[in-house]
C-alpha cells in the first residue's frame, strides 16, 4: 500500500453480525466494492475468543487490492498494531490508534500521531 492515506472500514467480529462469518464477508464485499483499502475486523461486546478463520475475507480483499486485518488474534488474519494518540511511536504495517477518536479530536494531534507513526 505504501505510505499513503487509506480508506479503512472497521467491521464487528462474526459473532456480532447477522449470518456470522458469511454476513461479515458480505458486508466487507460492499466496502471493498466501494473502494476500501483496509478491512479491520473488530470484536464487539460478548464476542469472546474468536474461533472462526476468515481466509476467504483475506482472499476477497486481495482481489480488490486491499488488505483484511484483525484488531485481535484468532481469525487467521494479520493483527493491526495499536499506538496511543498521546504517545505516538514508529509503527509497521497497518497501524491504528488504540481507541476510536471522537469527531472533535484536534486534527493537529492526529497529524502529530501520523508523523510519529511514520517515524
Amino acid at each position: 500500500m505504501g505510505d499513503r492515506v487509506a480508506l479503512v472500514a472497521c467491521l464487528p467480529g462474526p459473532a456480532s453480525v447477522n449470518g456470522g462469518a458469511v454476513g461479515l464477508l458480505s458486508a466487507a464485499k460492499e466496502f471493498l466494492a466501494a473502494g476500501a483499502d483496509v478491512i479491520v475486523v473488530e470484536d464487539g461486546p460478548g464476542d469472546g475468543v474468536p474461533r472462526v478463520a476468515l481466509g476467504t475475507l483475506a482472499n476477497v480483499a486481495r482481489f480488490h487490492r486491499a488488505v483484511a486485518v484483525s484488531a485481535v488474534g484468532g481469525y487467521g488474519l494479520p493483527v493491526v498494531e495499536r499506538v496511543p494518540l498521546a504517545a505516538p511511536r514508529t509503527g509497521v504495517g497497518v497501524v491504528l490508534t488504540d481507541e476510536h477518536l471522537p469527531r472533535e479530536t484536534d486534527l493537529g494531534d492526529v497529524e502529530d500521531w501520523v508523523d510519529g507513526v511514520r517515524g
